[in-house]
Protein backbone atom coordinates (compact mmCIF):
# COMPACT_ATOMS: atom_id res chain seq x y z
CA UNK A 1 0.00 0.00 0.00
CA UNK A 2 2.78 2.64 1.15
CA UNK A 3 4.61 1.52 -2.58
CA UNK A 4 0.92 2.62 -4.46
CA UNK A 5 0.69 5.86 -2.50
CA UNK A 6 4.27 7.66 -3.79
CA UNK A 7 3.70 6.30 -7.44
CA UNK A 8 1.30 9.14 -7.75
CA UNK A 9 3.42 11.38 -5.85
CA UNK A 10 6.74 11.01 -8.41
CA UNK A 11 4.64 10.61 -11.08
CA UNK A 12 2.80 14.28 -10.33
CA UNK A 13 6.25 15.98 -9.69
CA UNK A 14 7.43 14.61 -13.15
CA UNK A 15 4.62 16.23 -14.77
CA UNK A 16 4.70 20.12 -13.21
CA UNK A 17 8.69 19.30 -14.71
CA UNK A 18 7.69 18.76 -17.96
CA UNK A 19 5.40 21.66 -17.57
CA UNK A 20 7.86 24.20 -17.01
CA UNK A 21 10.06 22.99 -19.97
CA UNK A 22 7.37 23.08 -21.97
CA UNK A 23 6.30 26.69 -20.56
CA UNK A 24 9.89 28.41 -20.92
CA UNK A 25 10.15 26.25 -24.30
CA UNK A 26 7.02 28.23 -25.55
CA UNK A 27 7.96 31.30 -24.12
CA UNK A 28 11.45 31.48 -26.20
CA UNK A 29 10.09 30.34 -29.38
CA UNK A 30 7.16 33.10 -29.14
CA UNK A 31 9.81 35.63 -28.36
CA UNK A 32 11.72 34.55 -31.33
CA UNK A 33 8.70 34.91 -33.18
CA UNK A 34 7.72 38.29 -32.70
CA UNK A 35 11.14 39.50 -33.01
CA UNK A 36 11.24 38.53 -36.36
CA UNK A 37 7.98 39.98 -37.37
CA UNK A 38 9.01 43.10 -35.80
CA UNK A 39 11.52 44.73 -38.59
CA UNK A 40 9.12 43.39 -41.23
CA UNK A 41 6.36 45.36 -40.03
CA UNK A 42 7.69 48.41 -40.06
CA UNK A 43 9.14 47.89 -42.90
CA UNK A 44 6.07 47.16 -44.67
CA UNK A 45 4.57 50.61 -43.22
CA UNK A 46 7.78 52.39 -44.15
CA UNK A 47 7.39 51.26 -47.69
CA UNK A 48 4.31 53.49 -48.75
CA UNK A 49 5.70 56.10 -47.19
CA UNK A 50 8.75 56.29 -48.97
CA UNK A 51 6.38 55.93 -52.30
CA UNK A 52 4.11 58.62 -51.47
CA UNK A 53 6.89 60.98 -50.48
CA UNK A 54 8.80 60.33 -54.51
CA UNK A 55 5.54 61.35 -56.15
CA UNK A 56 5.33 64.42 -57.61
CA UNK A 57 2.05 66.65 -57.31
CA UNK A 58 2.53 68.64 -60.43
CA UNK A 59 1.78 68.02 -63.89
CA UNK A 60 4.05 68.64 -67.00
CA UNK A 61 4.45 72.13 -67.55
CA UNK A 62 1.62 73.33 -70.16
CA UNK A 63 3.17 74.83 -73.81
CA UNK A 64 2.87 78.16 -74.75
CA UNK A 65 0.02 78.84 -77.36
CA UNK A 66 1.55 81.39 -80.82
CA UNK A 67 0.14 84.29 -80.35
CA UNK A 68 -2.20 85.22 -82.85
CA UNK A 69 -1.61 88.47 -85.17
CA UNK A 70 -4.35 89.95 -86.88
CA UNK A 71 -4.23 92.46 -89.68
CA UNK A 72 -0.97 92.88 -90.13
CA UNK A 73 -0.08 96.13 -91.79
CA UNK A 74 3.03 98.26 -93.14
CA UNK A 75 1.26 101.54 -93.23
CA UNK A 76 3.54 103.62 -95.63
CA UNK A 77 3.48 107.46 -94.40
CA UNK A 78 4.26 110.47 -96.24
CA UNK A 79 8.12 110.45 -96.03
CA UNK A 80 8.65 106.59 -97.18
CA UNK A 81 8.91 105.90 -93.62
CA UNK A 82 6.40 102.51 -92.75
CA UNK A 83 5.03 101.69 -89.44
CA UNK A 84 3.90 98.15 -88.35
CA UNK A 85 0.17 98.02 -87.35
CA UNK A 86 -1.47 94.57 -85.91
CA UNK A 87 -3.58 93.33 -83.63
CA UNK A 88 -2.36 90.75 -81.21
CA UNK A 89 -4.53 88.41 -79.32
CA UNK A 90 -2.97 86.38 -76.67
CA UNK A 91 -4.75 82.90 -76.13
CA UNK A 92 -2.44 81.66 -73.02
CA UNK A 93 -3.37 82.06 -69.52
CA UNK A 94 -0.29 84.46 -68.39
CA UNK A 95 0.58 87.48 -70.13
CA UNK A 96 3.65 88.06 -72.74
CA UNK A 97 5.12 90.76 -74.17
CA UNK A 98 5.77 91.88 -77.61
CA UNK A 99 9.92 92.55 -77.75
CA UNK A 100 10.83 92.86 -81.05
CA UNK A 101 9.30 92.64 -84.77
CA UNK A 102 11.77 91.82 -88.11
CA UNK A 103 11.10 93.26 -91.27
CA UNK A 104 11.63 91.63 -94.70
CA UNK A 105 11.15 93.64 -97.98
CA UNK A 106 11.49 91.52 -100.88
CA UNK A 107 13.62 88.96 -99.30
CA UNK A 108 15.54 91.64 -98.09
CA UNK A 109 16.09 92.35 -94.09
CA UNK A 110 15.45 96.44 -93.80
CA UNK A 111 16.26 98.40 -90.64
CA UNK A 112 13.40 98.57 -88.03
CA UNK A 113 13.40 101.16 -85.00
CA UNK A 114 11.14 100.39 -82.28
CA UNK A 115 10.76 101.82 -78.64
CA UNK A 116 12.39 100.72 -75.47
CA UNK A 117 9.00 99.22 -73.55
CA UNK A 118 7.89 96.27 -74.55
CA UNK A 119 4.23 95.80 -75.48
CA UNK A 120 2.49 93.60 -73.02
CA UNK A 121 -0.07 91.31 -74.09
CA UNK A 122 -2.86 90.59 -71.08
CA UNK A 123 -4.22 86.65 -71.34
CA UNK A 124 -7.05 86.84 -73.58
CA UNK A 125 -7.15 90.39 -74.86
CA UNK A 126 -6.56 91.86 -78.13
CA UNK A 127 -3.39 94.73 -78.47
CA UNK A 128 -2.92 97.08 -81.37
CA UNK A 129 0.48 97.08 -82.55
CA UNK A 130 1.55 101.08 -82.92
CA UNK A 131 -1.27 102.40 -81.17
CA UNK A 132 1.08 103.51 -78.08
CA UNK A 133 3.96 105.99 -78.91
CA UNK A 134 6.01 104.57 -76.07
CA UNK A 135 5.42 101.02 -75.95
CA UNK A 136 5.43 98.49 -78.91
CA UNK A 137 6.01 100.51 -81.49
CA UNK A 138 7.88 99.54 -84.78
CA UNK A 139 8.89 101.59 -87.51
CA UNK A 140 10.85 101.19 -91.07
CA UNK A 141 12.79 104.70 -91.11
CA UNK A 142 12.49 104.92 -95.37
CA UNK A 143 12.62 103.15 -98.55
CA UNK A 144 9.11 101.74 -98.23
CA UNK A 145 6.41 102.10 -101.52
CA UNK A 146 3.04 101.41 -100.86
CA UNK A 147 2.08 98.12 -102.60
CA UNK A 148 4.89 96.52 -101.56
CA UNK A 149 4.66 93.17 -99.80
CA UNK A 150 6.67 92.25 -96.39
CA UNK A 151 7.36 89.61 -93.96
CA UNK A 152 6.96 90.45 -90.41
CA UNK A 153 8.23 88.24 -87.70
CA UNK A 154 7.21 88.88 -84.35
CA UNK A 155 8.99 87.79 -81.45
CA UNK A 156 8.23 87.45 -77.94
CA UNK A 157 9.57 86.98 -74.04
CA UNK A 158 7.94 83.54 -74.03
CA UNK A 159 6.94 81.12 -76.86
CA UNK A 160 7.45 80.76 -80.59
CA UNK A 161 7.75 83.57 -82.59
CA UNK A 162 4.91 84.24 -85.23
CA UNK A 163 5.50 84.72 -88.71
CA UNK A 164 3.42 86.77 -91.08
CA UNK A 165 2.94 88.61 -94.90
CA UNK A 166 1.62 91.98 -95.00
CA UNK A 167 1.40 94.55 -97.32
CA UNK A 168 2.46 98.12 -97.54
CA UNK A 169 -0.21 100.44 -97.71
CA UNK A 170 -0.91 104.05 -98.10
CA UNK A 171 -1.58 106.11 -94.93
CA UNK A 172 -5.11 107.03 -94.58
CA UNK A 173 -8.13 108.17 -92.30
CA UNK A 174 -8.30 105.14 -91.21
CA UNK A 175 -4.71 104.83 -89.77
CA UNK A 176 -4.92 107.56 -87.90
CA UNK A 177 -4.30 105.68 -84.53
CA UNK A 178 -1.34 104.10 -85.45
CA UNK A 179 2.23 105.57 -84.54
CA UNK A 180 4.50 107.17 -85.36
CA UNK A 181 2.89 109.08 -88.35
CA UNK A 182 6.56 110.17 -89.79
CA UNK A 183 10.05 108.78 -90.03
CA UNK A 184 12.07 110.00 -86.75
CA UNK A 185 13.45 107.49 -84.76
CA UNK A 186 11.49 105.91 -81.73
CA UNK A 187 14.64 105.65 -79.86
CA UNK A 188 18.49 106.53 -79.10
CA UNK A 189 19.58 103.34 -80.43
CA UNK A 190 20.24 102.89 -84.43
CA UNK A 191 17.86 100.77 -86.27
CA UNK A 192 18.64 97.23 -85.87
CA UNK A 193 18.85 95.15 -89.32
CA UNK A 194 19.29 91.60 -88.47
CA UNK A 195 21.85 89.27 -90.48
CA UNK A 196 20.17 87.90 -93.31
CA UNK A 197 18.55 84.19 -92.80
CA UNK A 198 18.74 85.15 -89.08
CA UNK A 199 16.81 82.61 -87.14
CA UNK A 200 14.26 83.57 -84.75
CA UNK A 201 14.76 81.98 -81.20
Amino acid sequence: MSQSTQTPASGRRIGSDRVVAIGALVTMVLLFVMGALGPREEAAVAAPATATASASPEGPPRAVVPVRVDDPLLVVNDDGSATVSAALMNPNDDEVALVDVRVEIDGRPVPVSSTIMWLPLQPGTSSQVGAASDAGGFMVPSGVLAGAEARLTFRFDSGPCVHVVAPAVARSGEHSLIYPTSGRLLSADEPAVPPVGAACP
